[in-house]
């Protein structure tokens, strides 16, 4: 899903860690030189970003 992310020119992505998105925040790790994650302290402040 990085790759896919990459190559439709994502750069940063919003959100907050937990549960069942785990595994792609660990895959992240590999990606972290190309995608920025901003963490977000509640999910209406991430749906609006």
């Amino acid at each position: 899903m990085c790759e896919a992310l990459i190559r439709e020119n994502v750069s940063t992505l919003f959100g907050i860690p937990g549960g069942c998105i785990m595994p792609f925040y660990h895959a992240m790790w590999e990606y972290r030189a190309r995608l920025r994650h901003v963490l977000c302290r509640h999910e209406q402040g991430a749906g609006h970003a």
